[in-house]
C-alpha cells in the first residue's frame, strides 16, 4: 500500500512539472536612447504589484497620497544586476472622487513615479518601458 501512494504522489508531482513548464512567459527588449538594451517581462499576476505600488506611494514625498491604484492592465518588470527589479504599469486609479489613468513605476531602491495620462493618451509597451527605464530602472 505504501508503494502505491508513493507512486501516485510522484506521478502527480511529475504532471505538475510538465504543466508548469508549458506556461509561456511574455518578454520583450527595449533599447534606450543611449543604446542600452533592457529586457522586460510582462507579468500576469498583478494584484501583488498593485499592493506594493499603493504601499510604497505612502513613503514617497511627491504628493501621491491622494491617488489609490485600483487595477492595472499592463505590468512590466526589468532586472538590473542580479537581484534588483524595476516595475512599471499602466493603471486605473482613484484621485479623491475621480477615476484617472496613470503610468506608475517603482524599484527596490525606493524610486517611485506616477504620471497622470491625458484622456486620449495611448500607452504602448515601448512607451511604458521608456517611462520605467527613465524613472525606476531596477535599483
Amino acid at each position: 500500500m505504501k508503494k502505491t501512494i508513493s507512486i501516485s504522489l510522484l506521478l502527480i508531482a511529475f504532471t505538475g512539472c510538465i504543466n508548469a513548464s508549458s506556461n509561456k512567459i511574455n518578454t520583450f527588449d527595449y533599447k534606450t536612447d543611449l543604446g542600452q538594451n533592457i529586457h522586460y517581462t510582462i507579468l500576469e499576476n498583478t494584484q501583488d504589484q498593485i499592493i506594493s505600488f499603493n504601499k510604497n506611494k505612502l513613503k514617497n514625498e511627491y504628493g501621491y497620497q491622494d491617488i489609490t491604484i485600483i487595477t492595472c492592465d499592463k505590468i512590466i518588470r526589468n532586472l538590473a544586476g542580479k537581484i534588483n527589479y524595476g516595475y512599471g504599469a499602466l493603471c486605473e486609479a482613484k484621485e479623491k472622487d475621480k477615476q484617472i489613468k496613470i503610468k506608475v513605476c517603482e524599484n527596490q531602491a525606493f524610486a517611485y513615479k506616477i504620471e497622470k495620462l491625458e484622456s486620449n493618451e495611448t500607452v504602448t509597451l515601448e512607451s511604458l518601458a521608456k517611462f520605467t527605464s527613465n524613472y525606476c530602472y531596477g535599483g
